[in-house]
C-alpha cells in the first residue's frame, strides 16, 4: 500500500514538472501561456525569408527572428513618402509628436495619412500622438480626435509626412524592411497587420532640413 501510495506520489511530482517546463517555455520566449490566438507578438526589422508556398515570411533582428503567417485577414500596408501639401480635409491621420496638457493641440513630428481600407475612422489622443480625421481650413490643420474634441495640428521644418497604401503579400520580399503585428497561434503567428517601411535612406532623405 505504502509503495502504491509513493508511486502515486512520484506520478504527480512528474506531472508538475512537465507543467512547470511548459510554463518556463512560454515565459522564455516572451509569451505568456492562454488561449490560441490571444497572445500578440510585434516585430520590426529587416524581412530574412519568404516561403511562398506557406505564405510565411520571417524577420530578424539581433536578438531574435520571428515567423508570420499571411492570411485573409491580414492587412497589409506599404509606407511611402508623401509632404504637407497631400494633406486633405476628410483623411484618416495618425500623428506622433507633442501633445499640449489640455489635449487642444499637438506639435508634430511626424503626419502619417492612412488611405484606402486602412482608414479606421476611429479618433483618439494620447500624451504623445493623436489619430483622427484631418481638418483643413487654408493652411491651418486641425483633427476631428473622437468624442467630439477638435485638436490644432502645429507643424514645423522638422515635420515629416508619410502615407499608406493597401500592399499585397507579393509585395514582402527579402531585405524589406517591415513591421509585423500578429496573434499566437499554436506554433504560428497569424499577422493581423504588416507594414512595409521606407528604407531608411529614403525616410532620412525626405526629412526637412
Amino acid at each position: 500500500m505504502i509503495t502504491k501510495r509513493v508511486c502515486v506520489f512520484c506520478h504527480i511530482l512528474m506531472a508538475a514538472g512537465v507543467v512547470l517546463t511548459i510554463v518556463a517555455s512560454f515565459a522564455a520566449d516572451g509569451v505568456k501561456p492562454g488561449k490560441s490566438g490571444k497572445e500578440q507578438r510585434q516585430a520590426t526589422g529587416p524581412v530574412t525569408a519568404v516561403d511562398k508556398d506557406a505564405k510565411t515570411f520571417t524577420v530578424g533582428g539581433r536578438k531574435d527572428v520571428t515567423v508570420f503567417k499571411v492570411t485573409d485577414k491580414t492587412q497589409c500596408i506599404r509606407e511611402l513618402g508623401a509632404s504637407l501639401t497631400d494633406l486633405e480635409s476628410g483623411q484618416m491621420a495618425a500623428i506622433n509628436g507633442k501633445v499640449s496638457e489640455d489635449k487642444t493641440s499637438i506639435t508634430a513630428k511626424t503626419i502619417i495619412i492612412v488611405t484606402g481600407k486602412t482608414g479606421d475612422k476611429r479618433g483618439s489622443v494620447a500624451k504623445t500622438g493623436a489619430r483622427g480625421v484631418i481638418r483643413k481650413d487654408g493652411t491651418k490643420l486641425s483633427m476631428d480626435a473622437g468624442e467630439g474634441k477638435q485638436i490644432a495640428i502645429v507643424t514645423t521644418g522638422q515635420t515629416r509626412v508619410l502615407k499608406q497604401s493597401e500592399a499585397k503579400f507579393e509585395d514582402i520580399k527579402v531585405g524589406a524592411q517591415v513591421r509585423a503585428v500578429g496573434y499566437v497561434d499554436g506554433d504560428i503567428i497569424r499577422a493581423r497587420q504588416v507594414t512595409l517601411r521606407m528604407p531608411r535612406a529614403a525616410r532620412e532623405k525626405r526629412k526637412p532640413q
